[in-house]
Order: structure tokens, then sequence, then C-alpha cells
């Protein structure tokens, strides 16, 4: 088994007025991180760039540690141990539920990762109470069912890394409490770090968060709380 050794890292970070302080979130770690909206945006933004090359290190100022190595953000070993859930997510309205499930593993094309998903799949399914839904076309789905499919992705991948934004946002207070169920009782399968974004304290997210930080500086020039 890969020891318990994967952190995501980030240097102090100039998101328009304010600085987000240099910090990290490590495997089996929770941390919240509090900011406006447009903040998070940013901040996503330098999680998910890509370099022109392994040795493209300019402006890199997020990366993955493991036991030591330095992992750019884009890159395949990057790629492999986070996953995320954001507050905008979204379902390809003419594919299936099942293919939706499976679509970053197609992107991905990695045959072995597909695989691996392809057999895990049922289960996961299971999980999520979807197996009358799996063959309907996505179409137009609550934010209840938008969430289910992410945390899907997280399921079938396993990642050592979650980076969450607002998963609740949008949904009736039955299906959070519901969606929160499930995502607590998913966590605990696999254990991997939270690094959970957010424009207020989470009213229905109750991870035990070990830490919490805060954007520095003038956060209300030309950034509105939401």
């Amino acid at each position: 088994m890969e020891p318990v050794n994967i952190a995501l890292y980030w240097d102090n970070l100039t998101l328009q007025q304010a600085t987000l302080p240099a910090h990290h979130v490590k495997q089996g770690e929770r941390v919240h991180v509090m900011m406006p909206e447009k903040a998070q945006q940013l901040f996503l933004d330098m999680v998910f760039r890509c370099p022109l090359s392994q040795d493209d290190t300019l402006e890199q100022h997020v990366w993955l540690s493991n036991g030591g190595q330095k992992v750019l953000a884009g890159s395949d070993a990057f790629c492999r141990h986070l996953a995320c859930m954001l507050r905008q997510r979204g379902l390809l309205a003419n594919l299936t539920l099942k293919e939706n499930l499976l679509l970053p593993f197609l992107y991905a094309d990695r045959k072995e990762d597909l695989k691996h998903a392809e057999k895990a799949l049922m289960d996961v399914v299971e999980f999520l109470d979807m197996q009358d839904k799996l063959d309907e076309k996505a179409g137009e789905r609550p934010p209840y069912i938008h969430a289910l499919i992410s945390l899907g992705h997280c399921l079938l991948k396993k990642p050592s890394i979650v980076v969450a934004q607002d998963v609740h946002w949008g949904m009736t207070e039955e299906h959070s409490q519901r969606f929160q169920r499930k995502m607590l009782c998913a966590l605990k399968t696999w254990n991997p770090g939270i690094l959970y974004l957010s424009s207020a304290v989470p009213e229905h997210a109750e991870l035990p968060f070990q830490r919490t930080c805060t954007l520095e500086g003038d956060v209300s020039s030309n950034m509105e709380w939401s």
C-alpha cells in the first residue's frame, strides 16, 4: 500500500488585492480556506494550470509533494493524485449518467485507469443509489445529482487530495443532509486530504477541519462575497 505522504502546497498567493498565505493540506487532513468566490476561481486556475513541460517552473505556485519530490500542477502524476468537487459542476446533457461518471477516465486516455474505474463502477453506483438512473441521459439535473457524480468520480479514482468548493451549494436541506451522510461515509473509505473552499463557514459540510485559513488584506475591492 502506498505510504501516506502526499500533500498539496501553495506559496503566498496574490488574489487581486488580497493574499492567501502559504499553506498546505496533507493526505488525511481537512483544511478549510475561506475566501470570496472570485478569489476561489483565481486559486483554482493556479491549481489546474498546465506547465509547458516538467522543466517549466515559471509561476508554479501550487504543487504536490510526494515524499519530498515536487510534482507540478498539470503533470500526469499531479492529476493522478488530485480530484475536485467544484461548485460549477457540469454534466454533459447528451451523455448518460454512466458515461458522465466514466468521462474523466475517458478524457485521461489511460487504459489501466479506465479498466479499474469500469470494474469499480457498479459498487460506486450502488453506494450512490443511482442503479435505476445509469442509462438515462443526463439532461437537466438538480444540484444533488451533479454532486453525486462529482463524488462518484472521487470514489472511482480515490485520490490522495480532494479540492472541494461549496459542495452543498444550491441543494435543498433534505438533499444537503443526504449528500452530507454519503460524503462523510465515502471519505472514510480512503481518507484523502480535503481542501474545502468556501465564501463562508459551511453550514452543512460538517467535516472535522483541523485548520482554517483566510485571505489577508483588502478583500472588498472588485471581489464580492457570494
